[in-house]
């Protein structure tokens, strides 16, 4: 945000530039600079208190968690890996709908890909996870909704946060992934590389009915909506390459409206 300072002396050469006729009468300048003076205070105040997030819904989510499992604290630090294990490593803030439509707003949110972990913080900087994330319907952060599955997806199991792509009949969802590259000792001539995070190409996938399946190419998709013969030529009029994350909202958007 701006300074005081900084804001007063720019409302105040817009004045004397409007009316600079009229302005070097002393007792009206006085006048003058104590107006500006008050809206300058006024601007700054709007400013600092659009950035102030509102306690009471962080608060309670808090309390609401300690009857369960509670959050968990955080200690984790990554000030010595290179990349990040985050969508976004800034909190935002964010919504958190319950299962029975309970909602609080204004939460200081990131999406921890590594360790898929919701995080937000608390006062005094104090960092805490999601303990029970099968209690909570949709998570939004930054205008991506994110939810929580437990369910089978081929041979084994698929569990963590998704974001939802599609809502409808079928749910298109996408899995970010983040990798650890391990550190490297130094050798000689050659200094030594610290770990760090590398973002991986996401995996999507479909929830048909409870159901979920990996998108591992055109086929496979195809197969999981039972080969639509609609789907296959609207596909095929509007060249959708299935490949591009756009196009495969296309898709699904226009599945649901059949």
């Amino acid at each position: 945000g701006k300074t005081f300072n900084e804001i007063e002396t720019k409302v105040w050469r817009k004045f004397l530039y409007l009316n600079s006729e009229n302005l070097f009468k002393y007792k009206q300048m006085k006048k003058v600079r104590l107006l500006i003076s008050i809206i300058s205070a006024l601007v700054l105040l709007t400013e600092a208190s659009a950035q102030i997030l509102i306690p009471q819904d962080l608060d309670r989510l808090i309390t609401d968690m300690k009857r369960g499992e509670g959050p968990r604290h955080t200690q984790k630090t990554y000030a010595d890996f290179g990349g990040s294990p985050y969508l976004n490593a800034n909190f935002v803030p964010g919504t958190i709908v319950r299962e029975n439509g309970e909602t609080y707003t204004n939460i200081p949110l990131r999406y921890n890909i590594y360790d898929d972990q919701i995080e937000f913080k608390h006062k005094e900087d104090l960092v805490l996870t999601i303990a029970n994330p099968a209690e909570f319907t949709e998570i939004n952060i930054d205008g991506a909704k994110y939810i929580y599955l437990q369910t089978s997806a081929g041979k084994g199991r698929t569990k963590g946060y998704f974001e939802l792509l599609e809502n409808g009949t079928v749910q298109l969802l996408k899995k970010h992934a983040v990798s650890m590259k391990e550190a490297e000792p130094a050798k000689p001539f050659k200094d030594p590389v610290p770990a760090a995070f590398v973002a991986k190409p996401a995996t999507y996938f479909l929830l048909v009915e409870g159901e979920i399946f990996e998108i591992a190419n055109d086929k496979s998709l195809l197969e999981a909506l039972g080969n639509d013969e609609k789907l296959q030529l609207f596909i095929k009029e509007k060249k959708l390459k299935l490949r591009k994350e756009d196009d495969l909202k296309t898709v699904i958007s226009y599945y649901n409206s059949l």
